[in-house]
């Protein structure tokens, strides 16, 4: 991940939510940072960690690690939601017909009309042997 974008969410989540601010205990010991704490979060999605396995890197332990993951999630959900989690609408579609045409694979998703389409498991399913069988075309496999 950049690290623009890596210190945008850690400003968002900075911004918006007291659990990803840097606080002190009850012994005026400075607890983890924001930094801290979307770093473990980032590592154990990337690379599928437990909670217990970023004790070592960050200094933190299972059940923090894993309150942070929740809270991460409700707060990236929270934040960008509707800019970037946002189910793709007919202009999304057209450009990833128009990107799948550049790379060599036309007709991707053509037969894909609605939203609703997208989403049928038949659909899918069929987009998916399409998909596939374009690309045994293109590499020289004929036998299905």
């Amino acid at each position: 991940m950049h690290k623009k974008v890596f210190m945008r969410i850690v400003n968002d989540l900075s911004s918006e939510y007291e659990y990803f601010t840097l606080r002190y205990d009850a012994a005026e010991k400075v607890g983890l940072s924001p930094i801290q704490k979307c770093t473990t979060v980032i590592r154990m999605l990337a690379y599928r960690m437990p909670g217990d396995a970023c004790d070592e890197y960050v200094k933190i332990d299972a059940f923090t690690a894993i309150e942070c993951l929740k809270q991460f999630c409700k707060g990236v959900i929270h934040l960008y939601e509707g800019i970037y989690l946002r189910k793709p609408n007919a202009e999304d579609l057209e450009r990833l017909l128009r990107v799948a045409e550049d790379r060599g694979f036309p007709g991707m998703i053509a037969h894909v009309r609605t939203r609703a389409e997208l989403y049928d498991k038949v659909g899918h399913l069929q987009l998916k042997n399409d998909l596939i069988h374009h690309i045994w075309q293109k590499f020289g496999f004929n036998q299905i």
